[in-house]
């Protein structure tokens, strides 16, 4: 069977600096008509950064939509004009957490909701970190605290918080591939 569903009407309700939003009416596969709606976003990065096998640097921030703070890894958005996530990457890492990293690795590229976001997330692996001679430079509405984790730590974390995103979960299940893998 064809799972194809096409689009009949697409109107736009909103259109911001990050992101925007769509009222579709789809054709399904069986001919009747469904609305969707969808929210178009340039994409972003996440960091897995880390300070050796042991410890990896997460930031806190406040998520306005959980009207809470978080720990997550680094991560940001790709601007619209962007196309390569790697610079975005190491922008990021030096934006948020003050280092640079001499070897990169792109551990995974996913959808955060495809159920209604077009956001592709490409994680990286950022290792070989050397702290920057400048301050970091963060956002002007962007407010962080940087720490380092240890695995044990961040899952403890993982385990008993309400507040916990997808990229970090997946950022921590490979660090432990990682560990797991260097210790057998």
């Amino acid at each position: 069977m064809d799972f194809t569903e096409t689009v009949k009407q697409d109107r736009v309700l909103y259109d911001g600096r990050i992101l925007r939003l769509h009222q579709q009416v789809v054709e399904l596969p069986n001919g009747k008509a469904a609305e969707r709606e969808i929210v178009e976003h340039h994409g972003a990065v996440a960091i897995l950064a880390l300070a050796d096998l042991d410890h990896a640097y997460f930031v806190r921030q406040w998520r306005a939509p959980l009207a809470h703070e978080t720990w997550e890894v680094p991560a940001g958005k790709i601007d619209p004009l962007e196309t390569d996530p790697l610079p975005v990457a190491q922008r990021e890492l030096n934006e948020e957490i003050g280092y640079a990293a001499e070897r990169w690795q792109l551990l995974s590229r996913f959808y955060s909701s495809p159920g209604f976001a077009t956001e592709q997330m490409s994680l990286y692996l950022a290792q070989d970190l050397q702290k920057i001679a400048h301050k970091r430079s963060l956002d002007v509405d962007e407010f962080l605290e940087v720490k380092l984790f240890t695995l044990a730590e961040i899952q403890a974390y993982l385990t008993s918080s309400e507040f916990i995103d997808a990229k970090t979960l997946l950022a921590v299940q490979y660090w432990q591939q990682l560990v797991g893998g260097h210790h057998e």
